[in-house]
């Protein structure tokens, strides 16, 4: 007699952290999980009740679709979950929270990988000695496309940085507070069009030739509905600190908001913000005042303060400001570890 033989079967899957990108919601850390066996995902917020924890669904799996983009309507696979890498999807019947639910769109941020595991998804029947080109192809652009478009949206990227380097940290939080304003104002799901969102640019004195522009839109729009979300063409023409910096950026505002809400008033940071250490003010470029007098007035539109205020202490800061504050701050200082270190002294973390 034969005995039949057991068929075991198991789905390799991958863990990944993340973050939710929807203004004040941006701080919450959520955890994913990517399954080979049918490119699957699935999102999970882990919450602490009591002295157990519970995990709470927010992106049931599914098998989902680039939303934006030159891989507009393919399934997302393993190559495109990675560090840094931004995932869309539509909030329609999913179990995220109400506040979420405003938007069309839930805009998710990889923010660590388990590479071990991806490497056994990449490698599964792959000869070891084309292991390296295997992994190293599939963090590159996978198309002539996709690289052409790569290296454009570089290049604007520099030419719309080099104009903003002397005074980074005004132009970046104006521009982002500015489109906030036109997009709250805006009835498609506050997307704006093209031509508001070129004009936002030119109000703060910066260039792009036009046919880069264009050319740059065309990657991103490519359903031609001449529409974009404000954070997305952010992150397109003006470019993003590299994922290190986000992580400090993102432990510093997790000291700041212990309450876990994504926002804080300017009043509530400065028994935080530790001018005392500053660079500048080590150096005496600065007294401290100054210091903390420059942070704050980041966040206020000084158009609408009263003469001789400079800043709102009850002013309310979501982290995707408090954000773009530290954006503008990078582009001014190129070298990651001088980065690293003044977030540091500032918030003694």
């Amino acid at each position: 007699m034969v005995t039949p033989q057991k068929v075991v079967s198991f789905t390799r899957s991958m863990v990944v952290s993340c973050i939710l990108m929807n203004n004040r919601d941006a701080i919450r850390e959520l955890t994913g999980f990517f399954f080979s066996v049918d490119n699957s995902v699935t999102i999970y917020e882990f919450r602490q009740l009591g002295k157990s924890s519970k995990a709470l669904p927010f992106i049931k799996r599914g098998v989902y679709q680039h939303l934006s983009g030159l891989k507009t309507g393919q399934s997302y696979t393993v190559v495109d979950i990675k560090q840094g890498s931004t995932l869309h999807f539509k909030w329609v019947d999913q179990p995220c929270p109400d506040t979420v639910k405003g938007n069309e769109t839930v805009i998710i941020k990889v923010t660590t990988v388990d590479n071990s595991a991806k490497a056994l998804i990449l490698f599964d029947g792959v000869p070891v000695q084309d292991r390296d080109d295997v992994w190293r192809r599939a963090h590159l652009p996978t198309t002539q496309e996709e690289y052409q478009a790569t290296l454009l949206q570089r290049d604007v990227q520099r030419i719309v940085r080099s104009q903003m380097k002397k005074r980074a940290v005004k132009a970046y939080t104006g521009i982002g507070r500015e489109l906030r304003k036109l997009a709250a104002e805006a009835r498609d799901n506050g997307k704006l069009n093209k031509f508001e969102l070129e004009k936002v640019l030119v109000d703060f004195h910066i260039s792009v030739p036009d046919q880069k522009f264009d050319d740059l839109w065309e990657t991103v729009d490519v359903t031609s509905s001449s529409f974009l979300v404000y954070d997305e063409f952010m992150r397109t023409y003006l470019g993003q600190m590299n994922e290190d910096r986000k992580m400090l950026v993102r432990r510093a505002f997790a000291k700041v908001d212990s309450s876990k809400k994504g926002v804080v008033t300017l009043e509530g940071m400065t028994k935080f913000y530790n001018t005392h250490s500053h660079p500048k003010v080590k150096s005496g470029e600065l007294n401290e005042q100054q210091v903390i007098s420059a942070f704050f007035s980041a966040f206020q539109d000084q158009r609408s303060m009263p003469s001789g205020r400079t800043y709102d202490a009850m002013l309310e800061v979501t982290f995707a400001e408090f954000e773009e504050f530290y954006e503008g701050v990078s582009i001014s200082i190129e070298n990651d570890d001088e980065f690293c270190n003044l977030v540091r002294s500032e918030w003694g973390i």
